[in-house]
């Protein structure tokens, strides 16, 4: 739905340019807080989990490109760790077709989430 709302937004905004994403204010820009999980421990599997790449990288992505400053954030703080089945790059699959988290996976010489 914030989705939907975002890219609706996006497309009807006339002060937004790729220039200047952030026309309406340089001295106070638009600003977002995404709150992802800190590893934990599955009560139904035993297994560990963490937070799901897509429900971190494609709402960064939109709001990124629609100007506003994205920050991350944790509840209880320190590294988090993505869940394992989330990463495109898994074995099994499960969201080999998530191009957009494909584009933020980390890479050699690059800041670890």
């Amino acid at each position: 739905m914030l989705l939907e709302f975002l890219c609706d937004r996006m497309a009807t905004e006339k002060n937004m340019s790729l220039k200047d994403p952030n026309a309406a204010s340089k001295t106070n820009p638009k600003r977002v807080a995404i709150v992802i999980s800190n590893p934990a421990i599955s009560t139904t599997t035993g297994w560990p989990v963490g937070f799901w790449w897509s429900e971190l990288t494609h709402p960064y992505y939109v709001l990124s490109e629609a100007g506003y400053e994205v920050e991350i954030f944790s509840p209880e703080g320190g590294k988090c760790e993505a869940d394992a089945m989330s990463d495109p790059r898994d074995p099994s699959g499960y969201s080999s077709s998530d191009l957009i988290s494909m584009g933020f996976m980390p890479r050699p010489g690059w800041p670890n989430w």
